[in-house]
């Protein structure tokens, strides 16, 4: 009687027990999360608190760390997950631990200019952007040759993307939010250092700039950057910027043209393209360039679109996949050319934009040059 009498209010209110079951199903799935994120934030502040419980010398000095927060990070949920998930932890920390909120872009280039010299731990606590700006601000001091020999760089991935952290912690990505903000606070606090390159960008009027991860230029870079004005395409926002940019933004007179590779004894070189990517090899020691020609169809340029997010949907990679015109769809392959500095031209009739480390700056003649293993970052592994 009873199971009749359910079947017939489900029937007739069927709107209502379809509602009420998913709002069940999402306030139990918050519920549980919550409690695993305050699980695991617990366990890993009992295993720095009993390590934490070994005696130092009264006479040994106090360590000293700044942490440059970026509240804006992630749409502004920084500050929430770093108090939720890494505070905690930096709270159980032996030495001195100095929080700044940033409160406006470039604010913390700046300030990095004035901390305490001997101070040996600097902490970006947001995005790529977070660390541009501490890099930045590093190499542009007055002490800079004896301080970035001193101090350590320290990463807590509270923003969006995080592709400098994924590149150098390739399985922490694949971790839920919680643990992976845990553990790279719990590597700040008790994890060694390894060296790492930095490229030096000049231009011809004197502006330079550091980076730490690439330099993008041309129709990819645009496409992958206005990708997040598709929002309403949702996972396809990728692949509609790419339809947009092939249809609506197709360039036609692009040009790079590179001098002084002294390594492939080539003196200067001109190529028409589509766009270039400047990166580091994993060694630090060289500068690569990936050249797109512009050979490439519409047709693949939108592969390639689809393809990306093929690609992104192993979190381990977070960069655009290396390819070429072959067989009619992109493929990986190797770097175009090697060298260890240049000067780099890219040419357009009309203004265009360089990506450098996800930051917009204006497309002008700039040289490129490698400073190996200048800057020393915490990680758990030794390269």
């Amino acid at each position: 009687m009873a199971t009749s009498y359910n079947v017939r209010y489900l029937r007739k209110y069927w709107k209502r027990c379809t509602f009420g079951a998913g709002v069940f199903y999402f306030a139990t799935k918050s519920v549980i999360k919550r409690y695993r994120n305050r699980v695991t934030t617990r366990h890993l502040c009992w295993e720095i608190s009993t390590r934490a419980k070994e005696v130092h010398p009264a006479t040994e000095n106090v360590k000293k760390a700044y942490v440059f927060l970026n509240p804006t990070a992630d749409n502004g949920n920084a500050r929430s997950k770093f108090e939720k998930f890494a505070q905690p932890i930096l709270n159980l920390a032996e030495f001195e631990v100095i929080l700044i909120d940033s409160e406006y872009s470039g604010q913390i280039r700046a300030l990095m200019g004035y901390i305490d010299p001997k101070t040996d731990i600097v902490v970006a606590a947001g995005g790529d952007g977070t660390l541009f700006e501490v890099v930045n601000g590093l190499m542009r001091r007055y002490d800079v040759n004896k301080f970035m020999h001193s101090v350590k760089i320290g990463i807590i991935p509270l923003g969006k993307e995080n592709n400098f952290f994924k590149k150098c912690f390739p399985g922490q990505s694949s971790k839920r939010q919680a643990r992976m903000i845990g553990e790279a606070a719990k590597t700040v606090l008790e994890g060694g250092c390894c060296p790492i390159s930095v490229m030096k960008l000049s231009s011809d009027e004197g502006n330079i700039v550091y980076s730490v991860q690439q330099a993008s230029w041309g129709s990819l870079k645009d496409a992958y950057s206005k990708r997040d004005s598709f929002w309403l395409f949702g996972p396809l926002r990728t692949v509609a910027s790419h339809i947009y940019t092939a249809f609506k933004a197709w360039p036609d007179d692009y040009q790079l043209e590179l001098q002084g590779l002294r390594q492939t004894g080539q003196g200067q070189r001109t190529w028409n393209v589509l766009g270039f990517d400047l990166y580091l090899n994993p060694q630090g020691t060289d500068l690569l360039f990936n050249i797109w020609p512009a050979s490439v169809t519409k047709a693949s340029f939108i592969q390639h679109g689809y393809e990306d997010i093929i690609l992104t949907r192993d979190k381990n990679i977070t960069s655009l996949g290396r390819w070429h015109v072959g067989e009619g769809r992109p493929s990986k392959c190797q770097p175009t050319v090697a060298t260890d500095s240049c000067t780099v031209q890219p040419i357009c009739h009309k203004e265009t934009w360089l990506s450098i480390d996800g930051e917009p700056y204006e497309a002008m003649t700039f040289q490129a040059t490698v400073i190996p293993n200048c800057l020393h970052l915490i990680s758990t592994s030794p390269r």
